[in-house]
């Protein structure tokens, strides 16, 4: 029978339900009940020969018209391997992107290192959860990834590392058979481009920088000490905060890192930094311990540095990463070689050490307490030995 609008509204209902089938769309019928409930309903059959039966919506809701369109999009989905009735049964019972994200997070717990760990965190939990997190998986559209992509514009990296870590929990959903295999709304969303800062903090800055610490060590010692130490030693805040003195070896000058970012590694002293941890008293086991939680290390130095260094100091857009960039400048203006730099920031590439590369590369001796020394004496105001690399570029250009 041709199903038209005057024929569906025609049929009463009987003792028993019954189907009236459209002669245009095969496959496609109009259920009647008992009670009177009209639905569409699509017949099909899966390519392992399973016989199914899908409701598609009730008459009144979907108009005889739209019934066709949507059996057209079962009928074709069943042509290219689909099981539609199938999919909407696990879509009943798939998780949301919120539930997914908890365990996902849990997961990765297990071999993420902490710094990672709370990248990812702050991505799922505070980025694409408000906005995408009553979805199911695999409600989860291209469109919506871009749309929420596209909001982080302004901060190019934060997006790019959220679509980063969106896109691997979808490919380990799929992995886990909680989306079908291939299934990533992630995929090709472009990520922005991202400009790579590279600041160094010149000699001036460094002196203004030691006369603030000098400044907040009485209220602050432990978080000062450790302004300090990622100044003289190059090191990563993480890589400092979680130091345990188990760790240092001052007899050979080295601390010891078990859970670096480019794995176990050892980090050379100079003679300013082994100072430092010498006129420090051992009250606990970490060498930054947490003043708020006995037997603790600190977590964070971000407040410190945002709401009192960088204030007091005058360095504005200054990061603590870019004590690390200072370090690895300091040590190209020193003279030092592309693999001595690398070694002292412990870099995985020596490619990676080449943006400090001002200069020439002479033979290197003493590297890291000859890094460290500039750095304490400019801190300390009694030299101004790192300047801004443009500048010393220019005069030995204009020398030349």
């Amino acid at each position: 029978m041709h199903l038209t609008k005057r024929v569906v509204e025609a049929l009463e209902p009987g003792d028993e339900h019954f189907i009236v089938w459209d002669d245009e769309v095969s496959g496609l019928g109009v259920r009647v009940t008992k009670t009177g409930v009209k639905a569409f309903v699509v017949d099909y059959t899966t390519r392992v020969g399973r016989r199914r039966r899908l409701t598609i919506g009730r008459y009144g809701v979907l108009t005889v018209d739209q019934a066709r369109a949507e059996a057209k999009k079962v009928l074709g989905s069943v042509v290219g391997g689909a099981d539609p009735l199938e999919e909407k049964r696990l879509s009943r019972s798939e998780d949301t992107v919120k539930e997914f994200i908890k365990e996902y997070l849990a997961y990765v717990k297990g071999y993420k290192k902490p710094a990672s760990l709370r990248a990812d965190t702050y991505a799922l939990d505070k980025m694409v959860e408000p906005k995408l997190g009553s979805h199911k998986l695999s409600a989860v559209t291209r469109e919506d990834v871009a749309r929420l992509h596209r909001e982080y514009e302004d901060h190019p990296a934060q997006a790019n590392r959220m679509l980063a870590t969106f896109r691997h929990l979808y490919t380990t959903a799929a992995a886990w058979g909680r989306v079908p295999q291939g299934f990533n709304p992630c995929q090709h969303v472009t990520k922005y481009k991202e400009n790579k800062r590279e600041t160094y903090l010149t000699g001036e800055q460094v002196t203004r920088l030691g006369k603030v610490l000098d400044s907040l060590e009485a209220e602050h010692p432990y978080k000062v000490r450790a302004v300090r130490l990622l100044l003289l030693t190059g090191c990563r805040m993480n890589e400092i905060l979680t130091l345990a003195w188990d760790d240092v070896d001052l007899e050979h000058g080295v601390i010891r890192l078990k859970d670096a970012k480019a794995g176990p590694r050892d980090v050379p002293l100079g003679r300013a930094a082994v100072a430092l941890l010498k006129s420090c008293e051992r009250d606990s086991n970490w060498v930054i311990p947490s003043r708020s939680i006995k037997g603790r290390h600190l977590v964070n130095l971000s407040m410190f540095w945002h709401n009192e260094v960088i204030t007091m100091a005058k360095l504005t857009g200054v990061r603590i990463h870019d004590l690390r960039h200072t370090v690895g400048s300091a040590g190209a203006d020193a003279g030092l070689s592309t693999l001595m730099i690398s070694k002292i920031l412990g870099h995985k590439q020596v490619s990676t050490a080449e943006r400090y590369s001002h200069v020439s590369r002479g033979p290197v001796q003493d590297a890291a307490d000859r890094v460290s020394g500039d750095l304490a004496a400019a801190m300390s105001g009694k030299t101004a030995k790192v300047v801004d690399m443009k500048d010393r570029r220019r005069k030995k250009a204009a020398k030349r």
